[in-house]
């Protein structure tokens, strides 16, 4: 899909371990694949662990809609390998709180890279939780509240390129989904029309990438096209509900009588 001339060059260094690859003592590096050849370099220093995290860019999209999905998925990747650091097991849940940025993102043409830093203490490896919601692909997943993380970790370390995009598609949806604000005003009708003019565009968008991206499977494309589908669904019908309950609330709001 994009040259990948010198991620792969980083790579190169890496021992081909499925989900991780030792370095250093003191440095491990987690080999996450997907369609974005996502790696995390994690690096303790006394009580802090430091994290980089490296993979080819979301390009497929406006700018700033590429800066807000690479920005998400940076985090994500981080917290997928954070979640093998501490040796979750499947079906195990991991807390990690306070996961700081460090600096700037470094956004080139065919690599991204951000960086992060949490307590040691912070990354709880030991809470044996079990969660009913392990995706059946055996992908992590993760669900960031402010600060604190609840980190779900799946069968393996490696991460599939159907669930990559699956993650974006599904970062996009809940996006949009907050972004859904519809006021009892004269401009409701065309605010509603520019939101779902965003939603198609925005779809268009991901289901170009998946078009092109010859690594994937038939069946894989055909599956995530059924997946962009109904996730654009979902979104227009929230839509559709925003429009009709302001339309209820401007039924509902007094009119006051003339003296």
């Amino acid at each position: 899909m994009y040259s990948n001339l010198f991620f792969a060059t980083v790579l190169a260094l890496a021992v081909n371990i499925p989900g991780h690859m030792a370095a250093a003592a003191d440095l491990t590096e987690y080999r996450l694949g997907g369609a974005r050849n996502a790696m995390v370099r994690i690096q303790q220093a006394g009580d802090k662990l430091k994290c980089e995290v490296l993979f080819v860019p979301v390009k497929a999209f406006v700018a700033a809609k590429n800066r807000e999905l690479n920005r998400g998925k940076a985090r994500l990747y981080c917290l997928r390998a954070l979640g093998s650091w501490a040796s979750a097991e499947k079906s195990q849940i991991i807390e990690v709180v306070g996961l700081t940025t460090i600096g700037p993102a470094m956004e080139g043409e065919n690599l991204y890279t951000q960086s992060y830093e949490v307590h040691v203490g912070d990354v709880n490896g030991g809470k044996k939780m079990p969660t009913n919601n392990t995706p059946t692909s055996g992908v992590p997943d993760a669900v960031d509240v402010e600060n604190e993380v609840m980190v779900s970790v799946g069968a393996r370390g490696l991460l599939g390129r159907a669930a990559d995009y699956i993650d974006m598609i599904n970062q996009i949806a809940n996006d949009l989904i907050i972004g859904i604000h519809i006021p009892n005003s004269p401009e409701r009708d065309l605010l509603v029309a520019e939101k779902e003019d965003e939603v198609y565009a925005l779809y268009e968008s991901c289901w170009r990438e998946v078009s092109a991206d010859t690594l994937l499977l038939g069946e894989e494309k055909k599956s995530l096209d059924s997946y962009i589908c109904e996730s654009r669904k979902s979104v227009v019908i929230v839509l559709k509900k925003a429009y009709d309950d302001s339309l209820t609330t401007a039924d509902e709001v007094p009119v006051e009588k003339s003296r």
